[in-house]
């Protein structure tokens, strides 16, 4: 309803190659646990595919790429930035100064990808977003609410948000769930 209001510009989907089996990745609370999550992620190369991804489909834009560990996290903008991608990582350790400097680098433009752990999900606005990676997968689908809403608000630059994400979707059950 929002978007067809008009309040929020319209997600796009892509999936991206990343195959990973998660019926073997531990759960906790009905998720996914996350050290288990990072660790079969990061055993199917998904930092290389991330890139693989961005550089195929990403259109240069602006972006914010979702990990479920910090070392996914720096390791992906490791991979990217090795490549000419100019990306940070931050996590919840990340000085308050230091985590500002990187948002404002990403607001001009100056870094075009931020690859986040747990920090971004909510209570972040950057409106000329629009790019979203998914490289987290979850079984909660307010939270992959949460991590699409970071690239759908309105901003005068953009017409869309591109969302790339691993054929896993939000659920085991609805792979497609997130080609809205």
């Amino acid at each position: 309803q929002l978007i067809q209001r008009g309040y929020l510009v319209a997600p796009r989907g892509k999936r991206i190659g990343i195959e990973v089996d998660l019926g073997s990745v531990k759960q906790r609370g009905g998720d996914f646990q996350d050290g288990a999550l990072g660790e079969a992620l990061e055993a199917a190369n998904a930092p290389t595919e991330i890139l693989s991804a961005y550089l195929e489909y990403g259109e240069n834009r602006k972006g914010l790429i979702f990990c479920p560990t910090v070392s996914m996290a720096h390791h992906t903008a490791e991979v990217l930035r090795s490549a000419g991608v100019r990306a940070e990582a931050l996590d919840g350790g990340t000085h308050v100064t230091e985590r500002r400097a990187i948002l404002e680098r990403l607001r001009t433009g100056e870094t075009r990808l931020v690859v986040n752990c747990g920090v971004l999900t909510e209570g972040f606005d950057e409106p000329s977003i629009s790019l979203v990676i998914v490289a987290r997968p979850t079984k909660s689908r307010s939270l992959y609410c949460q991590i699409i809403g970071r690239g759908l608000r309105l901003h005068p630059d953009k017409s869309d948000c591109l969302v790339l994400a691993g054929a896993f979707g939000f659920t085991p059950t609805s792979p497609t769930a997130w080609s809205l």
